[in-house]
C-alpha cells in the first residue's frame, strides 16, 4: 500500500559539518505561528496535499494499525487560516484499497486497487473539492494477474507524477516466485488519463536478487528506474565485500531499447543513492560512500550519466574532513576517532540516511541527510509467582541533520551540521524535521528541548535531548544560506501547550511565503500558518 512507509523509521538525513553552535542573536519571545482553533478527531493527518487559493486539503488516516472494510482514509478541508471545516471518508464500499492520493494542478487524484478473480486492478478517481466526494467507479488504468503469487506476495502498484505535473506513471510489479525473473509494467498517462505509452518488462534477473529502490518520471515522459542487484545471495555483504551494485535503467517509450547503467566506483562501497534528471538529457546519481566496506560513511559521491547512451560522463568523490567527522560524534568517540586517525586508520560516520537530492538550475547539487537510529529493547522479568512478563521498547533516535553543497563540477563547497537532538520511545511522530528550500536557501524546523538556550553558544554534546515532553518542548527553525551560514531561532515555546509539532508531514507553501504547520496530541489537532522571513 502507498502508506506502508508511514511507520518506517528513517527520517531525513543532511550532511554534517564543522562544530555546531547556536548564535547569540537567535532568541524569540512570542509564538510566531498563527495557530487556528483546536478541534478533536480520531484520525491522524498523514499528508498535506496542497492548497488552491481557496482551501487547504489534508489526507488523514484512521488511528489504527489494522485496516478494515470501512474507509480508512479521509480528506480534510481547511480554510486558508488552517481552520478545520470538514473531513470526508474516501468510501469505496469496502471493495477497494487506497494506494495513493496527491494534488497536482489544483486537482486531487485518488488511486485505488481492487482484487477480482486472481486479478489486481488499478483505478484513478477524481475528487470533487466542492462536493467533497470522490468518483466511485474511476477509470481503469492497468491490471495484472497474481495467480503465481502467495498470500503475502500478490504484487504491488505504485503511482508517481512528473515534476512539471503533466504526466502520471502507474507501475506494477508481478508476484512471481523468488527464482523467476523480475517482471513489471510501466504505464504513462497524461492528466486526462490518455495512455501515452505502456511497456511490460521481464528482466534477466531473479526476483529475489533484484529490488526496485525508486523510479522517476521525467518531463519528457521517460521512466528512470533505480534498483539494487545482489550477487548470488540477498545480502549487502559477503566475505567482507559489498555484495550488490546499483543499476539505473531508462525506458523512453514502448519500443526503444532500454538503457542500462551499472553505477559503481572502484574501491568504494556505495551506500544509499538518489537519482534526478536535468532536462531529460543527463541523470544525476548521488549519495554516501564508505571505504570500510560497511554501513558507515566517509563522504559524498556524485555521478553524471548521459541518458541517451547510459555512459558515465563524470564522477566525483568528496571526503569528509576529520574535524567534520569528530564534530558529529560524542566526546568519547571523537577522542577515539582522532587516535585511530593518527595511526593511519580510516574514520567514518555511522547511522546516516539519505533524505533529499536537490538539483539546482545552475547545475549545482545539494544533499540532505540525517543521523538516525531505530533500536528495539526487549526485557523479560519474572514475579514471585513465576509469571513472566516481556516488555518491548522501541527507541527512535534522531540526531544531526546534514546538509552538503556541491558545485557544478560536483566538488564539495561546504558541508554543515544542524544540531537536532531527539530520543523518543515507542512513537516517532514528533521526531525528525520539516524541510523546505528556495533556491540555495534552506529551512529546517524541528522539535527541541527548552533547555537549549539559543542565546548561548553550545556544543552539540552539551545540548539537552528532546523526549516528547510537552512542557519541555520548543519549535526551532534553522536556516542555511548559499554560503553555508547557519542561523537559528526559536519560533514557538509554550509550556502550557500539550500538542507538539508533527514533522512527518511535508512542508508546502501556503501563500505569501507562509508555511502550513500541524501539531497534535491524542485526539486534539491544530493547524497553523508560519510567515517565513528569509532575511532572518
Amino acid at each position: 500500500m502507498i502508506f506502508k512507509n508511514y511507520f518506517k523509521v528513517g527520517v531525513i538525513i543532511l550532511l554534517f559539518a564543522g562544530i555546531f553552535k547556536f548564535p547569540s542573536h537567535a532568541q524569540v519571545i512570542k509564538d510566531q505561528i498563527a495557530w487556528s482553533k483546536e478541534y478533536k478527531t480520531k484520525t491522524i493527518a498523514i499528508d498535506i496535499l496542497g492548497q488552491d487559493g481557496e482551501n487547504i486539503y489534508v489526507l488523514r488516516r484512521k488511528n489504527k494499525l489494522i485496516p478494515s472494510k470501512n474507509p480508512d482514509y479521509l480528506i480534510e478541508q481547511l480554510d486558508l487560516n488552517g481552520k478545520h471545516i470538514r473531513e470526508v471518508p474516501l468510501d469505496f464500499d469496502g471493495k477497494r484499497i487506497v494506494e495513493n492520493v496527491f494534488m497536482i494542478k489544483d486537482e486531487i487524484l485518488v488511486f485505488t486497487s481492487e482484487k477480482k478473480n486472481k486479478t489486481q486492478f488499478l483505478y484513478a478517481h477524481r475528487f470533487n473539492k466542492k462536493s467533497m466526494l470522490v468518483e466511485p467507479s474511476g477509470e481503469l488504468m492497468t491490471s495484472f494477474e497474481y495467480s503465481g503469487g502467495s498470500f503475502w506476495n500478490k504484487g504491488e502498484f505504485k503511482v508517481v507524477y512528473s515534476k512539471d505535473e503533466d504526466k502520471v506513471l502507474a507501475y506494477y510489479k508481478l508476484p512471481y516466485s523468488s527464482r523467476e525473473h523480475e517482471q513489471f509494467g510501466l504505464f504513462v498517462y497524461d492528466l486526462d488519463f490518455n495512455l501515452l505509452w505502456k511497456r511490460e518488462i521481464e528482466l534477466p534477473y531473479e526476483d529475489k536478487l533484484f529490488e526496485v529502490e525508486n523510479f522517476i518520471l521525467d518531463n519528457k515522459g521517460a521512466v528512470h528506474l533505480l534498483a539494487t542487484l545482489y550477487k548470488e545471495k540477498r545480502k549487502a555483504q559477503r566475505r567482507g565485500e559489498p555484495n550488490y551494485n546499483f543499476l539505473v535503467i531508462t525506458y523512453k517509450d514502448e519500443k526503444s531499447k532500454p538503457i542500462e547503467t551499472t553505477v559503481e566506483l572502484d574501491g568504494l562501497f556505495l551506500l544509499e543513492m538518489a537519482i534526478g534528471t536535468r532536462d531529460g538529457e543527463t541523470l544525476i546519481c548521488a549519495g554516501f560512500f564508505s571505504e570500510n566496506k560497511h554501513f558507515s560513511i566517509k563522504g559524498i559521491y556524485a555521478i553524471q550519466i548521459d541518458i541517451s547512451t547510459g555512459k558515465i560522463i563524470k564522477h566525483q568523490e568528496n571526503n569528509f574532513s576529520l574535524d567534520f567527522i569528530t564534530s558529529v560524534l560524542s566526546e568519547k568517540r571523537a577522542k577515539k576517532a582522532k587516535k585511530k586517525s593518527k595511526k593511519g586508520k580510516n574514520v567514518e560516520i555511522s547511522n546516516v540516511n539519505m533524505r533529499h537530492l536537490i538539483l539546482h538550475d545552475d547545475n549545482s547539487i545539494s544533499i540532505v541527510g540525517e543521523k538516525s537510529q531505530f533500536v528495539v529493547h526487549t526485557h523479560t522479568s519474572t514475579d514471585a509467582n513465576g509469571n513472566m512478563t516481556t516488555t518491548t521498547t522501541y527507541h527512535y533516535i534522531n540526531s544531526q541533520i546534514l546538509v552538503a553543497s556541491l558545485n557544478e563540477n560536483m566538488e564539495m563547497n561546504w558541508v554543515k551540521n544542524i544540531g537536532q537532538k531527539q530520543h523518543v520511545r515507542n512513537i516517532k511522530t514528533y521526531n525528525s524535521f520539516l524541510f523546505h528550500h528556495n533556491g540555495h536557501k534552506f529551512t529546517f524546523i524541528f522539535n527541541d528541548h527548552t533547555k537549549n538556550n539559543h542565546n548561548l553558544s553550545m556544543e552539540y554534546n552539551d545540548l539537552a535531548t528532546f523526549t516528547a515532553s510537552p512542557k519541555r518542548t520548543q519549535i526551532v527553525r534553522a536556516d542555511i544560506d548559499a554560503a553555508g551560514t547557519v542561523k537559528y531561532q526559536t519560533i514557538s515555546r509554550n509550556k502550557k501547550e500539550k500538542k507538539m509539532l508533527s514533522p512527518e508531514l511535508k512542508i508546502i507553501n501556503g501563500f505569501d511565503d507562509q508555511f502550513i504547520m500541524y501539531r497534535f496530541r491524542g485526539k486534539r489537532h491544530q493547524f497553523g500558518l508560519y510567515k517565513v522571513s528569509r532575511s532572518t
